[in-house]
């Protein structure tokens, strides 16, 4: 936020200083991203940096100022690649011609700083997203080869190749950015845009790339429950561009309307200062969600277990526990199973897990080495059901869900709970903080499934006294989570406590509208007899 001030002081005077330090420092997302171990604040700031060359007058400063966004640039692209989208701002700014080749080695000279890259890669690092130790590898893992290429999730193509996608792209595109700047900040980078000094075009220009069309070209289902989390950190970048954009909008007001637009302005820097975090504000210092996760794997896993495909905070979790901590180094983590260079790095790290026949696809590796881990009577794991291999069924347990070749029997499936219930029970996870992030949120939504998933595994047992304390435990967790009331209700239902059961259903309609609880409401109400 400071460097954007000193870009918009030397732009638009002290007014227009104060008016992007206050549009950026207010922006959520910078807050947020600023109090996290990531690289977005890292780079608003050589962003800030970039822009700030674009406000040198024509002459000798200007090409210098050139070089040094470029070697800005360069470097930038070592933090995050979407630094790409400034490009065109500063042929904008400085032109392409008239800067000559400087620049461009200045940029090459920046970019020298991904030859770290194959030094990691021949350390063999427990979290590696490719192999780096060949110029081939080195591609592939800058164009993320192996992760959806050009694509921000891999599951969506690019947005821009789909124009019937474009209308509620570009919605949810201002959507975002107004929950970002608010009205205040809005009609000053609006009034940046008519702005008669300062580089008004480079910034517009980078603005409009880097927001409105990456959003358009990330093409994520506005109404997806991780969309927004996922495009937070990229709200970042574009935020730097609109608060030197609210400075010249500052300025203009100033200028232009004497008085009423000193009054103005001054209100709406009042308002606009409204929007800043106090001090020490959702610091993320009391979440400790994600240290939990990793000792309820620590504590709940078999000896000896493969954790097969976690997701992120699983892995991360577990790897962080098993390089700095040097705890359960027994369970094996298998993941990048789907990429060739990932197939190698397990055959490297565990040869023991392959089979001996040939492997045709991540698929195959898969099947081939859950089926073989079994039949050796290797406890295998993953954290989500849907996970486990076509054939095989996940059972609950305290911790994720343990993989069987069949069904166990109900004398055995009662004995795991009772088992689980207890570790659950005595155990310390602490949950995620009022305040927490989403992804903090989804590592202690591991501990809330667990107590669900046993209820309903109960529940199926007959078990309606056990389930019903397990659907309270769950809901302990997370008292938003309709599908645990709807469950607790019928496990009320088929205890005969029909009153209360409707109670339940009501509060899980009050979370979310379904026909099936709407259903299973009426057949309470005449069980109750109302």
């Amino acid at each position: 936020a400071g460097a954007a001030a000193l870009l918009a002081l030397r732009a638009a005077g002290p007014a227009g200083a104060a008016a992007a330090f206050l549009f950026l420092a207010g922006a959520p997302a910078m807050q947020t991203l600023s109090r996290v171990g990531e690289m977005y604040s890292l780079l608003a700031l050589i962003a800030a940096g970039v822009a700030l060359c674009w406000t040198e007058p024509e002459g000798p400063r200007s090409r210098r100022a050139a070089c040094l966004a470029g070697l800005l640039i360069g470097l930038g692209l070592g933090v995050h690649q979407t630094l790409l989208l400034v490009l065109p701002a500063c042929a904008a700014a400085f032109g392409f011609r008239r800067a000559g080749w400087r620049p461009w080695a200045f940029l090459g000279l920046g970019l020298a700083v991904h030859l770290y890259l194959p030094i990691r890669s021949a350390a063999d690092p427990a979290i590696n997203w490719g192999s780096a130790q060949t110029a081939a590898g080195l591609a592939k893992m800058l164009t993320r080869h192996y992760y959806g290429g050009a694509r921000l999730h891999p599951d969506r193509s690019a947005g821009i190749f789909q124009p019937s996608h474009w209308g509620p792209a570009l919605v949810y595109a201002a959507r975002l950015l107004w929950e970002q700047w608010g009205a205040a900040g809005t009609l000053l980078a609006a009034a940046g845009l008519f702005s008669r000094s300062g580089p008004r075009a480079p910034l517009a220009l980078a603005f409009l790339l880097s927001g409105p069309a990456f959003i358009l070209w990330a093409d994520l289902d506005p109404g997806g429950l991780s969309s927004a989390a996922i495009l937070e950190p990229h709200l970042v970048l574009p935020a730097v561009f609109a608060a030197g954009l609210a400075g010249l909008g500052a300025a203009r007001l100033q200028q232009s309307y004497g008085r009423a637009g000193a009054v103005l302005l001054g209100g709406l820097l009042l308002v606009q200062s409204l929007r800043l975090a106090p001090v020490g504000a959702a610091s993320g210092r009391g979440d400790y969600s994600a240290e939990d996760l990793g000792k309820g794997m620590a504590r709940f896993l078999a000896p000896r277990s493969l954790l097969v495909d976690p997701d992120d905070q699983s892995a991360f979790a577990l790897a962080y526990l098993q390089a700095v901590r040097a705890v359960r180094s027994d369970i094996v983590p298998v993941v990048f199973f789907r990429t060739w260079w990932g197939f190698e790095r397990i055959k490297r790290r565990h040869p023991e897990l392959l089979p001996a026949h040939e492997i045709r696809s991540g698929q195959d590796l898969l099947s081939a080495v859950v089926g073989k881990a079994l039949g050796e009577g290797r406890p295998v794991f993953v954290d989500f059901p849907g996970k486990a291999p076509f054939g095989n069924f996940p059972m609950p347990g305290a911790w994720g869900y343990r993989l069987r070749a069949r069904p166990p029997d109900r004398a055995a499936a009662a004995a795991l709970v009772a088992a689980a219930v207890t570790a659950l029970e005595l155990d310390s996870n602490r949950g995620a903080p009022d305040g927490a992030d989403f992804f903090s949120k989804h590592a202690g939504s591991f501990r809330t499934s667990a107590w669900s998933n046993l209820a309903t595994l109960a529940q199926s047992l007959g078990r309606f006294g056990l389930a019903e304390r397990l659907h309270l435990g769950a809901l302990r967790w997370d008292p938003d989570l309709a599908e645990s009331w709807n469950n607790l209700a019928n496990a009320l239902l088929s205890q005969g406590r029909h009153a209360q059961a409707v109670g339940c259903y009501l509060a899980a309609l009050s979370k979310t509208e379904s026909s099936q609880i709407r259903y299973n409401l009426g057949r309470a109400l005449v069980l109750s007899g109302r």
